[in-house]
This record gives C-alpha cells, sequence and structure tokens, in this order.
C-alpha cells in the first residue's frame, strides 16, 4: 500500500518538476525580443580629408534582444569606420559604410563623399635675408590650411647665379649684389591654386 502512495507522490512530483520547468521556458521565449530593423541617423555623408564624424544606428524594436550592430567600410582607402560607428575621411573619393544586425543580419547604409581640402595661402619664416658669399640658409614653407590635401610647394630664384634654392628650401648665397637696394628674390609656389611667398636675399 505505501510503495503505491510513494510512487504517485513521486509521479506528482515530477510533473510538478516539468510544469515549472515548461512555465520558465515560456517565460524565457516570451521575453526574448527579435530584431525587426535598424536605421541610421544620416544616409549621407560629405567630409573633407582628415575629418571624422559618428553615425548612429537605431535597432528595432528599443526591447530587442540583441542588439550588437557590425560597421564596415566598402572602400577603407577613402573612409574608414569603427565598431562604435566613428568614420575617418583618408581620401577623396566615395564609400559607402555599411550597419548590419547581428540578429537578423539587417542592414542600413550611408553613402561617405570625401573631398579634397584646397590650399589657402602659404608662409614662409623668413621675408628678408642678409648673407655672405657661400653662406646658406634654411628656409620653411607653411602651407595653408593645415590639412590641405596637397602641401606640395616649388621653389625659385629671379638671380639664382647670384643666390640659388633647392626644392628642400635650402638658398645658397654665391656672389655679392653689390647694390645695397638691391635684392635677390626666392619664391615659394603652392602646387595646388599657386599661392606663393617671397623671402629677399641682402648683401651682408
Amino acid at each position: 500500500m505505501y510503495p503505491t502512495r510513494i510512487r504517485v507522490f513521486e509521479m506528482k512530483k515530477l510533473f510538478y518538476l516539468l510544469s515549472i520547468a515548461a512555465l520558465l521556458i515560456i517565460v524565457t521565449v516570451s521575453c526574448e525580443k527579435d530584431v525587426t530593423g535598424i536605421s541610421l541617423n544620416k544616409s549621407s555623408l560629405t567630409l573633407k580629408i582628415g575629418e571624422t564624424e559618428t553615425l548612429i544606428a537605431t535597432v528595432q524594436p528599443g526591447k530587442a534582444t540583441n542588439k550588437t550592430v557590425t560597421w564596415t567600410s566598402s572602400n577603407p582607402l577613402v573612409a574608414t569606420v569603427m565598431p562604435n560607428g566613428l568614420v575617418t575621411a583618408l581620401s577623396k573619393g566615395k564609400t559607402t559604410v555599411v550597419a548590419t544586425t547581428a540578429d537578423g543580419s539587417l542592414s542600413e547604409m550611408c553613402e561617405v563623399i570625401v573631398e579634397q581640402v584646397y590650399v589657402s595661402g602659404i608662409t614662409l619664416n623668413k621675408t628678408s635675408i642678409y648673407l655672405e658669399v657661400g653662406e646658406k640658409e634654411q628656409l620653411i614653407a607653411t602651407v595653408l590650411p593645415e590639412n590641405a590635401s596637397n602641401k606640395e610647394v616649388y621653389w625659385s630664384s629671379d638671380y639664382p647665379s647670384r643666390v640659388s634654392v633647392t626644392q628642400d628650401g635650402i638658398i645658397t648665397k654665391h656672389q655679392k649684389i653689390g647694390n645695397p637696394h638691391d635684392y635677390t628674390t626666392i619664391t615659394v609656389s603652392s602646387i595646388d591654386n599657386n599661392y606663393t611667398a617671397k623671402c629677399r636675399v641682402y648683401d651682408n
């Protein structure tokens, strides 16, 4: 008689435990929310070389269980994108930045256009120099703005037999100019937009 009661009790206990487990599974499943969509705060973005901007991805629904997003750039030579959506412009051109959800592989794109930064001016560290024959001097050109895409320059002298200049900006005095009011002009020119800056070289 007692063994029968024990078996009935054990069966009831097992049934109870199975019911609790099933209920937990149902609750867990009902709490999980699948991703249904993704959007970006911008569909297009224009940057100049060297600039950065962060794209923001919004995963739907707001209570989605897995909101993980991966970022990729179709042309990382033009612009790269970090795991947090930070876009960095590297060179002139176009690329597409894509945000993709880990859940469902849903994606949204942003077209990124990177523009060249044009030269707006050029300066020299010195505008006049007094040199003896045989002396040298290093001139330093600064191309503006600092993030200009093409900072190439060309150096020239209006009287190279008296004062010459290398393409590194090193000037050399070869002979006396003679007239104390006369001078030789060294010119540096930007390849982009042809801005110029000049330095006068006098006899010392």
